[in-house]
């Protein structure tokens, strides 16, 4: 009977030492950093204790080109101290809006960035925010023409009168769905073309409104593995047509861009016009990812390469 009572008292105890355990595990909001990547500003969001799930963050302000965007995380007692940090023309503010929600805000100049992609890394957790900017590459390593798991690549672009000729190749995407735009020099839609594409393909997309030669960007952007994308059209959103969207928490956001150089966009004479991009305010409420690879980590240069797993 004592031995029983003895371990009874000891599983008690340790049942009771492991509370402050399990409670000093919460997932806790530790720091912000902001740093510039050739395509895109990164704003990174450290955490200890528990885990960053995707699925549990939420593009609740996609519309990045007005100058803001807003990001909410939602975990079981999560604890967010106020953050507050400015870099590369980038102000992110991190608070916890309420009980179970982080609420990360970032503020910057109007029509500087198009989309905003939002992952997560682990080990050690953070959630990652990327700011796609709205002008064209300015160098090759600006680039991305390679997904991570190749699920989308750009191989060519050559123009020819109004219209480019884009070849690249898909691998695993949704129902083979992704959106291809042309960007002017200030980053202004002027073309568009959604396709459903297996394997290998080659598309025309053209554009308009471009009456002097100047540098711009074609961009590819799919849904696929898990993540968040603001920018582009989802189901349902107008001008989306048969790009269809993924379930809430299944989208991971990555972008293809490849460069224009200054002579390669122009407009010709005599030529159609081209129907406007209603996606290009970016008003809907999330895009589709682009599966995209790059070369780039986060700013700690700690982690996963960005891009689609």
């Amino acid at each position: 009977m004592r031995t029983i009572f003895f371990r009874l008292a000891v599983l008690s105890l340790l049942a009771l030492g492991a509370a402050p355990t399990s409670a000093s595990a919460a997932l806790t909001v530790s720091d912000v950093r902001i740093g510039a990547q050739p395509a895109f500003v990164r704003v990174v969001v450290d955490f200890t204790g528990g885990r960053v799930e995707i699925n549990e963050a939420d593009a609740t302000d996609p519309a990045v080109r007005d100058g803001s965007a807003r990001v909410d995380m939602r975990h079981n007692a999560i604890v967010a101290p106020a953050r507050d940090r400015s870099a590369q023309g980038v102000r992110a503010r991190v608070a916890l809006a309420s009980a179970n929600r982080a609420s990360v805000r970032l503020t910057f100049d109007r029509l500087r960035f198009k989309y905003v992609r939002v992952f997560a890394l682990h080990g050690p957790e953070r959630l990652v925010i990327d700011l796609y900017r709205s002008k064209p590459p300015n160098t090759t390593a600006s680039e991305i023409r390679t997904g991570v798991n190749r699920c989308l690549t750009l191989r060519s672009v050559s123009r020819t009168g109004h219209r480019f000729r884009v070849r690249g190749t898909e691998l695993n995407l949704f129902e083979g769905s992704f959106l291809l735009r042309v960007r002017d020099a200030p980053g202004r839609v002027v073309g568009r073309r959604i396709a459903t594409e297996r394997g290998g393909w080659g598309l025309d997309v053209s554009y308009s409104g471009v009456t002097t030669a100047q540098a711009g960007t074609v961009e590819a952007v799919a849904e696929v593995g898990e993540g968040r994308l603001a920018g582009v059209p989802r189901s349902g959103a107008r001008g989306a047509h048969s790009l269809r969207a993924i379930p809430r928490g299944a989208a991971r956001g990555c972008v293809l861009l490849v460069r224009l150089r200054r002579s390669t966009l122009r407009w010709p004479r005599r030529t159609p016009r081209s129907r406007p991009d209603a996606g290009a305010t970016g008003n809907s409420r999330y895009a589709p990812a682009a599966c995209a690879g790059t070369a780039s980590r986060d700013v700690s240069s700690r982690g996963t390469p960005a891009g689609c797993r």
